[in-house]
């Protein structure tokens, strides 16, 4: 009699495989007589129950009150047919039956998104007779144990089905590439359709040529130990791998120990290992560790294992400067790049524990020293020395004025290598200033001033070069060929910018010590530090773009600081030079005029409607636009006259006005002022001030276009009596000494700090008697206001990464809208 239709279990993904295989030319494997029957089997309902997988289908009907299954797994762009039940022939039809059916289900279902899974996806119903009552715990009846015998890959699992006989051998369960074996009782026929049916739902896939099962997915094995295998554990035996046994623990951490011992001539020879508890790892699965990019792996006897990202990153960074290093050339310094914070046990031999100590210890200055040196520059001069005995090289971060070109001709005269020339390369205000001083110290010091025609090549004679950032560019082909003692890298920002020209060039320089001078090593970003330890000491920071992503972590100046603390001398005035008069800073606030006001207001106003309010936006998509905004608006704060369509008279500018009232004052009393701006048209229009209200006071003025820098500086330090010195920031910011004033104006704030430092360090300086008061002539409620805030929190950075030890894009990190860093403030309208 005819049956009701069959119950139905599928996915929208498994009508989704359907959908696309069941075009395929299956009808070629049946048999006349098996297509005949399964018609029958088909048009009379008496198909049970039909289960859709994304590789496959199981089939079932029951005959004469026995269950008989048909398995169809798709292979690529075939299809395999397995049968469990009494009489292969009836079971090859209920195949060919199932066919028609899923032809039926996938017609009618449609796509996947339409797909109508109004019928459980899993077989939950133990009640029910046919393929879902074969879930209820079998009877054994003398059945063969079922035992799956379970591999491990790296990244997957796989099992056999076997049979274990009475006297403890085995047998396959499943012949390869074959129907089930014709000795299987239908009892295990059935334990064998549950298998095939418990594997689907945990994703396992079917290999019918190797006759196994596999798992490919870390994530699913996963969720099977910790979700599933309880329940197969009622109907089969386990026979496991020790790996596999621990998979349970979860994802294993490795630890990662890294040994150092010394070697000759300042090297280190290293081993390394990973360890799991007290099982060290095979070199083989290291290796594989780490190309699996901190992915975990099932590895032999120890489970499922995983590399942290912070140590797959460490390795990443070690294996680059180990490729990018001679062989068995590891510099010792490069032991404090493995020290910091990187998640990793480092071991020191004895011998490298005591070196290290040793570095952090500052020597006693007992070396045969000048006696003109005072007596903290001794002990920069033997701290240079003591770094140099140790095959590493420092950064003399000294404060502005307390000496370090004397410490550093010092440190060559007294500590010199006969046989090769030194070169200093500074900026090319200061060589000058370098060639005086060797003259006027250590006259028996040869200096040579680099330039077209005469160049290292054409002497080759021992001498003390003397280049400006832009010869040594210009002469970077003739680095390979020469071998200097030392080379000596002042003003060192001048390479903050890792990719620009002049820091490739010094970065080809060879010698025995490299050194560099600056008193800003960090001006506005920490890259700027990176840049700086890439010339003095590769690999001690690791590459840039780890180094990038480890600046953004909350304790990086912490770590910094310890990193390269060995290396770095900080000295300030306060710290050594306690008889060097006091320096007051004061905030001169002027008030914009009418005119600097209503101009002020109309910029803003266009600016805004031209660039927009996103000021992220602004920066990075019309930033040539911006600039031109924020200096146009940083003119109108100076002087209206310095806008090239205001013709105007200097006493429109309110800071002129503040600047000639204080003068007054400062210059009856007979004292001399230095004026610094950054704009070289604001430095003529005060000029003209100047000569108005005070025209028999002596004036000078260094700018760019100065010819002679020396003659106006000597001329003002000579001076007796009251006097001004006009100063562009650029020119006259480093590499000259005007002590002889003891006032000085910046009108002008910098973006960055550390400019305006070192030019009040023209002032505040070793042979200053007088205290220095430093005047910031400030607009408020203006963008000037803003900057000067900016510049109070890079103060912050520099001391905090250097210890006692900028740039215009900073902006968008403080200020979100263009209007809340250029609208005129209440205070000002």
């Amino acid at each position: 009699m005819p049956l009701s239709p069959p119950k139905h279990i599928y996915s929208p993904e498994s009508i989704q495989f359907w959908s696309e295989k069941i075009g395929l030319n299956w009808k070629t494997q049946f048999s006349p007589s098996e297509v005949s029957l399964g018609k029958e089997i088909f048009q009379n309902f008496e198909i049970r129950e039909l289960e859709l997988t994304e590789t496959g289908a199981i089939v079932n009907a029951r005959f004469d009150q026995e269950d008989c299954y048909a398995l169809v797994d798709c292979d690529g762009e075939s299809f395999s047919i397995r049968v469990a039940g009494q009489d292969g022939f009836l079971g090859r039809a209920l195949a060919y039956a199932g066919f028609l059916e899923i032809v039926k289900v996938v017609a009618t279902e449609g796509t996947p998104q339409e797909a109508k899974q109004e019928v459980t996806t899993k077989c939950e119903e133990p009640a029910q007779a046919g393929y879902n009552v074969a879930l209820s715990k079998p009877k054994t009846n003398g059945m063969r144990p079922l035992v799956l015998q379970f591999e491990s890959r790296l990244k997957s699992i796989l099992f056999k089905p076997q049979w274990k006989h009475a006297d403890g051998t085995y047998s396959l369960a499943l012949k390869q590439g074959k129907n089930l074996p014709d000795e299987t009782t239908p009892q295990e026929r059935e334990k064998l359709i549950r298998l095939a049916s418990l594997a689907r739902r945990s994703s396992f896939q079917f290999r019918a040529n190797a006759g196994t099962y596999v798992l490919d997915d870390l994530e699913q094995i996963k969720t099977f130990w910790d979700k599933e295998v309880g329940t197969w554990e009622t109907y089969f035996e386990f026979d496991l791998p020790e790996e596999l046994k621990r998979i349970p623990k979860g994802i294993q951490e490795v630890e990662l120990t890294l040994s150092l011992v010394d070697q000759d001539e300042g090297t280190l020879d290293f081993s390394w290992d990973m360890r799991i508890g007290k099982s060290i790892l095979e070199p083989e699965d290291c290796v594989r560790l780490i190309r699996a990019h901190h992915q975990p792996l099932l590895i032999p006897k120890v489970g499922l294992v995983a590399l942290t990202k912070e140590k797959t990153a460490m390795l990443a960074s070690w294996k680059d400067w180990m490729d990018s290093s001679p062989e068995d050339e590891i510099p010792k310094y490069l032991m404090f790049s493995l020290l910091k914070d990187d998640p990793v046990k480092v071991n020191l031999s004895d011998e490298l524990k005591q070196w290290r100590e040793s570095l952090h210890m500052i020597p006693s200055d007992n070396k045969a020293l000048p006696e003109f040196l005072r007596s903290y520059q001794k002990q920069g001069v033997s701290w240079l020395w003591h770094l140099c005995d140790n095959n590493c090289h420092g950064l003399l971060a000294d404060e502005m004025g307390l000496g370090k070109t004397l410490q550093i001709l010092s440190l060559i005269a007294s500590r010199d290598y006969y046989d090769k020339p030194n070169i200093i390369v500074c900026p090319a205000s200061v060589v000058p200033v370098w060639e005086k001083e060797a003259k006027r110290f250590f006259p028996h010091l040869r200096t040579e001033v680099l330039k077209a025609g005469h160049d290292f090549i054409s002497c080759e004679e021992k001498v003390l070069w003397l280049a400006s950032y832009t010869q040594l560019r210009r002469h970077k082909f003739l680095l390979d060929r020469t071998n200097f003692g030392y080379v000596i890298l002042d003003e060192a920002q001048h390479i903050k910018n890792p990719d620009a020209k002049v820091s490739q060039a010094c970065m080809k320089i060879q010698s025995e010590h490299r050194i560099v001078l600056t008193g800003t090593p960090l001006e506005n970003r920490y890259l700027d530090i990176w840049t700086l330890f890439r010339f003095l000491m590769p690999g001690l920071m690791g590459g840039r773009r780890q180094f990038e992503e480890r600046s953004t972590n909350p304790h990086v100046q912490q770590i910094l600081r310890k990193q390269i603390a060995p290396f770095v001398l900080r000295r300030t005035k306060e710290d050594v030079l306690k008889e060097l008069p006091g320096k007051t800073e004061i905030e001169c606030l002027c008030p914009l005029t009418e005119v600097q006001s209503a101009e002020y207001e109309r910029l803003t106003s266009e600016g805004i409607t031209q660039l927009g309010n996103d000021l992220p936006k602004a920066v990075s998509e019309q930033s040539l636009s911006f600039l031109t905004l924020l200096t146009r608006l940083r003119q109108v704060c100076c002087d209206p006259g310095l806008l090239p369509w205001m013709d105007i008279d200097f006493m429109a500018s309110g800071k002129i006005l503040n600047l000639i009232d204080k003068l007054e004052e400062i210059l009856a009393n007979g004292h001399k002022a230095v004026i610094f701006s950054q704009f070289t048209s604001l430095i003529d229009r005060i000029d003209q001030a100047l000569a108005k209200f005070f025209p028999d006071v002596p004036r000078f003025t260094l700018t760019g276009q100065t010819k002679d820098r020396g003659e106006p500086v000597n001329d003002f330090q000579k001076l007796e009596g009251a006097g001004i010195i006009l100063v562009s920031l650029r020119a006259g910011g480093v590499g000259i000494t005007l002590h002889n004033a003891d006032y000085v104006f910046l009108m002008d704030p910098w973006w960055n700090p550390a400019v305006e430092d070192q030019a009040i360090d023209r002032v505040h300086r070793i042979g200053q008697d007088k205290p220095v008061f430093v005047y910031r002539m400030i607009t408020p409620g203006t963008i000037e206001a803003r900057v000067q805030q900016l510049k109070v929190e890079k103060r912050d950075l520099f001391s905090g990464v250097v210890g006692a030890m900028s740039d215009i894009s900073d902006i968008k990190n403080y200020y979100r809208s263009l209007s809340d860093l250029i609208e005129l403030l209440p205070d000002n309208r």
